[in-house]
């Protein structure tokens, strides 16, 4: 059976949000310490099996990298299920850095835990590269998409129409 979002997406969204998350020293240099940002990363609760992955479509991508839609089998105790997810990987070719921020982005998903105004990290691979962030998946895209598609007319009403006719001396 695959999961359908409305089955599963409150489940997981009933954690406050953190009051406070942890900082980051501020004598860290990134680019001297490439390894820190792993430090961050909790492999074992988090460690996801690749052959339990079925990427299916790109559902957008950035400078670096690709975010899919995919199905991942037993996923978060759901043992027996298909679930619809997300999953965020770097392109080919990425750079040492793009990869190191995509660790970054998995350390701190994995601090913030479920908030029902955030995707939720679900699970991630990181034992060998692509590394892969699985979220779960929100079938109607970025917020920004859906509400620019779906802003009535009134957003753009014009008023300098208006305003002239307010200061017309006729």
């Amino acid at each position: 059976k695959v999961l359908d979002e409305s089955e599963y997406s409150s489940e997981y969204n009933r954690s406050p949000l953190p009051t406070k998350l942890p900082r980051v020293p501020a004598h860290i240099n990134w680019e001297e310490n490439k390894s820190a940002p792993t430090t961050v990363i909790q492999p074992t609760k988090w460690e996801f099996s690749r052959d339990k992955l079925r990427l299916q479509t790109v559902l957008g991508q950035g400078n670096f990298g690709q975010v899919w839609k995919a199905e991942a089998d037993d996923i978060c105790d759901h043992e027996g299920l298909t679930r619809l997810v997300a999953v965020k990987t770097v392109k080919e070719g990425a750079s040492p850095r793009e990869k190191e921020d995509l660790l970054r982005e998995l350390g701190i998903m994995q601090e913030l835990g479920a908030h029902p105004n955030v995707v939720t990290l679900l699970g991630c691979c990181t034992e060998k590269e692509p590394y892969l962030l699985i979220m779960e998946y929100v079938m109607y895209g970025k917020l920004l998409a859906f509400l620019r598609e779906h802003r009535t007319r009134a957003h753009y009403f014009n008023f300098s129409d208006l305003s002239s006719a307010l200061t017309s001396r006729d």
